[in-house]
């Protein structure tokens, strides 16, 4: 902690004006206030002495006066009182104030007490960044298990992608530490969908009465955060306050970082916010083991946490999704001959449940893709996979935009595909 908090101001008057045109001049215009009782080196204000000097000069056909204040710690403490630190706050003000009502060009040079409240908002800030990366942290890895590779790789790419292992990446041990503070929160309280939205439109589109449709069903499309999803029971705090707050706390801790005022009033309300999300955040910890994720869920947890990552992955998993839709929409194509074929030879149990990568192997099987675009594709899961799944490594926005083109590329060949009775018929 710093001991002595010195604050220095610039203050330009016009040549012409013969107001405050000399040191002793000034010195009477900071006696006009009463409050205010100056020494030969000090000024006396209530119960407090500060040090002062003035420095003047001209420049432009402006004088200037260069003023600085030193308030220094007591001997006898271990650190300056606080409330003599009110006190000298105060004295500031009314010669800031002084200054202003005669409107006088005003400068501040150095400012001691902004960084006397920084030097004791940054600890709490810092504490509660880094118990949110513990929380998060704990729960992906107790719950979903960001860390697992793919282990069901395709031998016949498992080639290139050994080869490209360390192409255009950099190894992070801890990637959370790459996310900017306000994008944490995004972790925990930014809303996604579990369902196909998509299944949602056809079921209304196809709906003939309202009593059809089914409340609880409807509910389960409504996007969530992974807050209310798994947190809110046990923690009883929601997650829109949460989230404001986060914001606000956000807003002061960039006032911090970039070296602007900091007020007592910031630190106050830096102090009352972390106090109060710290609670949160520490009985969320507390509460992780009571926590169990569906195992059908896991994966859309683990798309979350990619897609908050930056804009590009964002992207990417969108667009991997509307990929998975799309093989999945090949696979049933609009319930045509497809399902029967499959049925009748066998590769389609009824009631049983397809992840996109099995409905692949299938497109593959009946000759819908091309062996060219199932090998793409299986590059581009792997991709995916790591991107999601492993916090190790931290892929460069180059790889990503490169992924995404390809992307693109195979979602508009897929879309061409003709109907699978075309197919059949031609063979």
């Amino acid at each position: 902690m710093i001991n002595n908090i010195r604050v220095e101001y610039l203050i330009l008057i016009r040549k012409k004006s013969n107001f405050c045109d000399s040191i002793d001049a000034f010195k009477n215009f900071l006696k006009a206030d009463s409050s205010i009782l100056l020494e030969e080196k000090k000024i006396k204000y209530q119960n407090i002495k500060v040090d002062y000097t003035i420095q003047t000069g001209t420049v432009n056909e402006q004088n200037f006066f260069h003023i600085k204040f030193l308030y220094k710690k007591e001997e006898k403490l271990d650190e300056i009182d606080e409330k003599k630190i009110d006190t000298y706050v105060e004295l500031l003000k009314c010669f800031r104030t002084n200054v202003y009502l005669l409107g006088i060009e005003f400068n501040t040079l150095w400012d001691d007490i902004s960084l006397y409240y920084s030097m004791k908002s940054y600890p709490l800030i810092y504490e509660i960044e880094n118990l949110m990366r513990k929380l998060i942290t704990k729960f992906m890895l107790t719950n979903v298990g960001i860390s697992w590779v793919n282990k069901t790789l395709p031998q016949e790419i498992k080639s290139v992608v050994s080869s490209n292992r360390n192409k255009g990446r950099k190894d992070k041990s801890n990637f959370l530490y790459e996310i900017d503070f306000i994008h944490l929160a995004d972790f925990l309280f930014k809303p996604y969908h579990t369902n196909d939205i998509n299944v949602l439109y056809k079921k209304i589109k196809n709906v003939k009465r309202i009593d059809d449709l089914d409340l609880e069903e409807l509910k389960s499309f409504l996007p969530k955060s992974n807050w209310q999803r798994y947190f809110f029971d046990l923690i009883k705090y929601e997650d829109s306050r949460f989230q404001t707050q986060w914001e606000d706390l956000y807003q002061l801790r960039c006032q911090l970082a970039h070296s602007n005022t900091l007020t007592k009033d910031d630190y106050c309300k830096i102090f009352e916010l972390v106090n109060e999300l710290k609670e949160k955040l520490q009985e969320a910890v507390d509460k992780l083991d009571k926590i169990e994720v569906p195992e059908d869920e896991k994966e859309s947890i683990a798309e979350n946490v990619a897609g908050n990552l930056n804009y590009l992955s964002g992207e990417f998993i969108q667009l991997w999704r509307e990929l998975e839709a799309e093989i999945i929409r090949l696979f049933i194509i609009s319930n045509s001959s497809l399902n029967k074929y499959l049925l009748e030879e066998n590769k389609l149990p009824t009631g049983t449940t397809f992840s996109p990568r099995q409905l692949l192997d299938e497109l593959r099987e009946i000759k819908l893709i091309s062996d060219d675009i199932y090998i793409q594709i299986l590059k581009l899961f792997h991709f995916r996979n790591q991107l999601v799944h492993s916090t190790d490594t931290v892929f460069e926005e180059l790889d990503i935009s490169d992924q995404i083109l390809k992307l693109k590329e195979i979602m508009n060949y897929l879309k061409d595909i003709p109907p699978i009775s075309d197919i059949l018929d031609s063979d």
